[in-house]
Protein backbone atom coordinates (compact mmCIF):
# COMPACT_ATOMS: atom_id res chain seq x y z
CA UNK A 1 0.00 0.00 0.00
CA UNK A 2 1.83 3.34 -0.64
CA UNK A 3 -0.48 6.65 0.40
CA UNK A 4 0.44 10.59 -0.54
CA UNK A 5 -0.03 13.89 0.80
CA UNK A 6 -3.54 15.07 -0.08
CA UNK A 7 -4.34 18.35 -1.43
CA UNK A 8 -5.68 21.16 0.59
CA UNK A 9 -8.74 21.26 -1.26
CA UNK A 10 -9.37 17.99 0.02
CA UNK A 11 -9.36 19.14 3.79
CA UNK A 12 -10.99 22.16 2.75
CA UNK A 13 -13.81 19.86 1.72
CA UNK A 14 -14.07 17.92 4.38
CA UNK A 15 -13.80 20.75 6.72
CA UNK A 16 -16.48 22.47 5.34
CA UNK A 17 -19.06 19.40 5.31
CA UNK A 18 -18.24 18.90 8.75
CA UNK A 19 -18.57 23.02 9.76
CA UNK A 20 -22.18 23.65 6.93
CA UNK A 21 -23.64 20.40 8.81
CA UNK A 22 -22.87 21.94 12.58
CA UNK A 23 -21.25 18.44 13.16
CA UNK A 24 -19.62 18.10 16.46
CA UNK A 25 -17.07 15.45 17.70
CA UNK A 26 -18.63 14.90 21.30
CA UNK A 27 -21.14 12.06 20.17
CA UNK A 28 -18.74 9.94 18.32
CA UNK A 29 -15.84 10.05 20.82
CA UNK A 30 -18.29 9.38 23.53
CA UNK A 31 -20.08 6.35 21.33
CA UNK A 32 -16.54 4.79 20.70
CA UNK A 33 -15.88 4.62 24.36
CA UNK A 34 -14.51 8.27 25.42
CA UNK A 35 -11.27 7.66 22.73
CA UNK A 36 -8.87 9.69 25.31
CA UNK A 37 -6.23 10.33 22.52
CA UNK A 38 -8.62 11.75 20.40
CA UNK A 39 -10.09 13.84 23.11
CA UNK A 40 -6.99 14.98 24.16
CA UNK A 41 -5.99 15.93 20.37
CA UNK A 42 -9.33 18.21 20.51
CA UNK A 43 -8.40 19.65 23.27
CA UNK A 44 -4.84 20.60 22.02
CA UNK A 45 -6.40 22.25 18.95
CA UNK A 46 -9.27 23.81 20.46
CA UNK A 47 -8.35 24.73 23.80
CA UNK A 48 -10.65 23.20 25.51
CA UNK A 49 -13.57 25.49 24.14
CA UNK A 50 -15.08 24.23 20.51
CA UNK A 51 -14.06 27.06 17.70
CA UNK A 52 -16.35 29.99 17.73
CA UNK A 53 -17.79 30.44 14.44
CA UNK A 54 -17.97 28.60 11.00
CA UNK A 55 -14.32 29.91 9.60
CA UNK A 56 -12.52 28.51 12.99
CA UNK A 57 -14.28 25.33 13.24
CA UNK A 58 -13.55 24.97 9.20
CA UNK A 59 -10.09 25.46 10.31
CA UNK A 60 -9.33 23.36 13.03
CA UNK A 61 -11.10 20.46 11.37
CA UNK A 62 -9.10 20.93 8.55
CA UNK A 63 -5.54 20.95 10.26
CA UNK A 64 -6.66 17.68 12.23
CA UNK A 65 -7.06 16.17 9.33
CA UNK A 66 -4.05 17.66 7.58
CA UNK A 67 -1.39 16.65 10.57
CA UNK A 68 -2.83 13.27 10.65
CA UNK A 69 -2.41 13.06 7.00
CA UNK A 70 1.03 14.12 7.14
CA UNK A 71 1.75 11.59 10.08
CA UNK A 72 0.95 8.71 7.76
CA UNK A 73 2.96 9.45 4.84
CA UNK A 74 5.87 9.96 7.71
CA UNK A 75 5.12 6.73 8.84
CA UNK A 76 4.75 5.28 5.60
CA UNK A 77 7.94 6.77 4.15
CA UNK A 78 10.27 6.89 7.16
CA UNK A 79 12.52 9.03 5.46
CA UNK A 80 10.05 11.73 5.11
CA UNK A 81 10.25 14.61 7.46
CA UNK A 82 7.08 17.00 8.48
CA UNK A 83 8.60 19.72 7.04
CA UNK A 84 8.75 18.56 3.80
CA UNK A 85 4.99 19.75 3.55
CA UNK A 86 3.30 22.86 3.38
CA UNK A 87 1.64 24.36 6.28
CA UNK A 88 -2.41 24.11 5.51
CA UNK A 89 -4.20 27.26 5.52
CA UNK A 90 -7.68 26.35 5.83
CA UNK A 91 -10.33 28.25 2.54
CA UNK A 92 -13.86 28.79 2.27
CA UNK A 93 -14.79 26.76 -0.97
CA UNK A 94 -17.48 27.87 -3.26
CA UNK A 95 -18.99 24.41 -3.82
CA UNK A 96 -21.14 22.47 -1.98
CA UNK A 97 -20.37 19.25 -0.73
CA UNK A 98 -22.70 16.25 -1.50
CA UNK A 99 -23.07 13.31 0.71
CA UNK A 100 -21.77 11.30 -1.92
CA UNK A 101 -18.89 13.58 -2.81
CA UNK A 102 -18.47 13.63 1.13
CA UNK A 103 -18.75 9.88 1.58
CA UNK A 104 -15.68 9.68 -1.35
CA UNK A 105 -13.61 12.28 0.51
CA UNK A 106 -13.55 10.28 3.81
CA UNK A 107 -12.54 6.84 1.84
CA UNK A 108 -10.07 8.35 -0.20
CA UNK A 109 -8.65 10.30 2.73
CA UNK A 110 -8.99 7.54 5.36
CA UNK A 111 -6.38 5.39 2.63
CA UNK A 112 -3.73 7.98 3.20
CA UNK A 113 -4.22 8.58 6.70
CA UNK A 114 -4.37 5.38 8.27
CA UNK A 115 -0.51 3.87 8.05
CA UNK A 116 0.07 5.01 11.73
CA UNK A 117 -0.90 2.53 14.21
CA UNK A 118 -2.97 4.60 16.00
CA UNK A 119 -5.32 5.82 13.27
CA UNK A 120 -8.37 4.92 14.55
CA UNK A 121 -8.10 6.48 18.08
CA UNK A 122 -7.29 9.56 16.46
CA UNK A 123 -9.54 12.29 16.34
CA UNK A 124 -9.47 12.24 12.14
CA UNK A 125 -10.90 9.34 12.29
CA UNK A 126 -13.45 10.56 14.70
CA UNK A 127 -14.10 13.43 12.20
CA UNK A 128 -14.27 10.83 8.97
CA UNK A 129 -17.14 8.93 11.47
CA UNK A 130 -19.09 11.98 12.29
CA UNK A 131 -18.92 12.66 8.13
CA UNK A 132 -19.87 9.09 7.01
CA UNK A 133 -22.65 9.13 9.81
CA UNK A 134 -23.98 12.39 8.75
CA UNK A 135 -23.84 11.42 4.69
CA UNK A 136 -25.37 8.22 4.79
CA UNK A 137 -28.54 9.79 6.92
CA UNK A 138 -28.76 12.46 4.21
CA UNK A 139 -28.61 10.06 1.06
CA UNK A 140 -31.35 7.64 3.40
CA UNK A 141 -33.85 10.62 4.57
CA UNK A 142 -37.07 10.05 3.12
CA UNK A 143 -36.48 6.44 2.16
CA UNK A 144 -39.18 3.66 3.77
CA UNK A 145 -37.50 2.21 6.56
CA UNK A 146 -38.84 -1.70 5.44
CA UNK A 147 -39.32 -2.56 1.79
CA UNK A 148 -42.38 -4.31 0.17
CA UNK A 149 -44.01 -4.82 -2.65
CA UNK A 150 -44.91 -1.35 -3.15
CA UNK A 151 -41.16 -0.20 -3.40
CA UNK A 152 -39.66 -3.36 -5.63
CA UNK A 153 -42.48 -4.68 -7.38
CA UNK A 154 -41.54 -8.25 -7.95
CA UNK A 155 -42.38 -10.34 -10.56
CA UNK A 156 -42.59 -13.94 -11.24
CA UNK A 157 -38.84 -15.50 -12.05
CA UNK A 158 -39.63 -17.04 -15.42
Amino acid sequence: MSCFMLSAAHFDAMADYVATHNLAPAGVLRDRGGMPAATAELLRHTGGIMPDGLRAYRTVVGAVLHAQNKRSVCARYWATEADEFPVYQCRRIAATITPQRALAAVACYEYQACETSDFEQTLASAICRMIEEHALAALRAGEPWGLDEEHVRPEPLV
